[in-house]
């Protein structure tokens, strides 16, 4: 009896609980919570995740990426992705749920490293604003292979910050194995230069990138380099397009709160917190001056960084009047950004989109084989298992600039799909806006379906 009633308090005593703290417990609640919510409201929709999925399940049917299909990226997410569909089935909801995985388990490595840079509270501070902002909320379920990035870049850095610096190295490599634009954000270890031996990690992570090169390079031969290098260098890939608006809505009161924080910091003397906003801002100064097509999701490894920042200023700020008006600049973010949310979180918002996937499913017949729009196109075939025309999954059209518009022609010209989905976006066409797939298209083919919803997709058949 002494022992059953001294029992509770023994179990508080132990090692474990007492390393649980309260900021830890609530950081672990809020991300369980965003975890289980998100996970209800997974579905299809017009994403660039539908051409991963494929991408992995055709390594699963023994087919190589850059040898066997066009393949832009780093082989890390898609063989990832081949060993879980291995698992436990290639589905939908595996590919979309080893994204919420990852994208929670950043979350937790931002809170350790907020907690190493300053305290416990503002790391719980950076944590809360992570997962309320509309990139979070927008495409954290999404598997763009950016989160993945992150979570290896996060933990990078944190093991960088412990001296761990061959781990940190293998870390960032890594990351860089799913995504190259994981190596830019080298620049904020660089704010801990005289604090850290930095040196010491460019010994591990220099020859272990090479290595690591060298050995895909010899593995996929000189395709590898072709797709994932010069498809990314060549003027052959298109002309940049304008800064997107998305990124900008989503930036620009980040940017204006990061700004306030090195301002607030530098009068405070916290390098730290100063560098860390800057190099941040530096990296993603880089990438809208490099990347030819300006998505979010490609600055999605800078937003723990900014948050860091603007949490270390919020929880050292006195001024209560300020701390909610940073509140508030968060809530108006995610208001202004609510379509957008909506749009991919809602199954609603993606009812056109599957109602046009059935459809292209319908017309094919067993042996018959779809082109078009990827993200439809790849979809269909991940889940009808509908073959695509020449094993052409990479059908945007930066990639068909990147071969030659008369090379796809003459490849569909002799295979001639079935189908060929078209897609309209803001009063623009995706094939039909190509002289050559248009002449193409018009000749041999006759429209048959048009959707509803954002984006309109055109389906047109095969005349007889």
């Amino acid at each position: 009896m002494i022992f059953i009633s001294n029992f509770p308090t023994n179990f508080r005593k132990n090692v474990i609980f007492k390393k649980l703290s309260k900021c830890f417990l609530v950081v672990a609640t809020l991300i369980t919570i965003s975890f289980l919510i998100r996970l209800f409201f997974i579905h299809p929709t017009f994403s660039d995740e539908n051409f991963y999925f494929n991408a992995a399940k055709q390594v699963l049917a023994n087919k190589a990426p850059y040898r066997d299909f066009f393949f832009a990226h780093p082989p890390l997410q898609i063989y990832f992705l081949a060993l879980l569909f291995k698992i436990f089935g290639a589905s939908f909801a595996v590919g979309k749920i080893s994204t919420l995985i990852f994208s929670s388990l950043s979350a937790f490595l931002i809170f350790f490293l907020g907690k190493t840079m300053y305290d416990e509270k503002a790391a719980l501070t950076a944590v809360v604003f992570f997962i309320i902002t509309p990139a979070f909320l927008s495409f954290s379920s999404m598997g763009y292979g950016m989160f993945e990035a992150l979570l290896f870049v996060l933990l990078s850095f944190y093991l960088f910050l412990k001296e761990k610096y061959l781990s940190s190295s293998l870390s960032m490599v890594l990351a860089a194995m799913f995504r190259y634009t994981a190596f830019i954000y080298i620049l904020p270890f660089l704010i801990f230069w005289k604090r850290k031996n930095i040196k010491k990690m460019f010994v591990f992570l220099f020859p272990m990138a090479a290595v690591t090169f060298i050995v895909l390079l010899s593995v996929f031969g000189t395709e590898y380099f072709k797709d994932t290098v010069l498809y990314h260098t060549s003027l052959k890939v298109g002309v940049p397009q304008p800064l997107s608006l998305q990124y900008w809505s989503f930036s620009l009161p980040i940017i204006f709160l990061v700004l306030l924080s090195m301002i607030f910091s530098f009068r405070q003397k916290d390098r730290t917190t100063f560098y860390l906003g800057l190099t941040a801002l530096v990296v993603d100064l880089l990438l809208l001056l490099t990347l030819k097509n300006i998505f979010y999701h490609y600055f999605i490894i800078s937003l723990p960084f900014y948050m860091l920042a603007i949490a270390s200023m919020f929880q050292k700020m006195k001024d209560v009047l300020m701390k909610f008006a940073i509140i508030a600049v968060f809530l108006l973010m995610v208001f202004n950004n609510f379509k957008t949310i909506d749009y991919y979180n809602n199954p609603s918002q993606a009812e056109s989109f599957k109602e046009a996937a059935d459809y292209v499913a319908g017309q094919t017949k067993s042996g018959e084989k779809i082109f078009g729009e990827p993200t439809l196109t790849n979809y269909v075939s991940f889940t009808r298992g509908i073959a695509i025309t020449g094993g052409y999954i990479d059908s945007y059209t930066t990639h068909i600039a990147f071969d030659g518009e008369e090379k796809v022609v003459e490849m569909l010209s002799k295979e001639k799909p079935k189908i060929i989905v078209e897609m309209k976006l803001e009063g623009n066409y995706y094939y039909l806006g190509v002289p050559a797939l248009k002449q193409f298209i018009q000749t041999h083919y006759g429209n048959v379906y048009n959707s509803s919803g954002i984006p309109e997709y055109l389906v047109f058949e095969l005349r007889q």
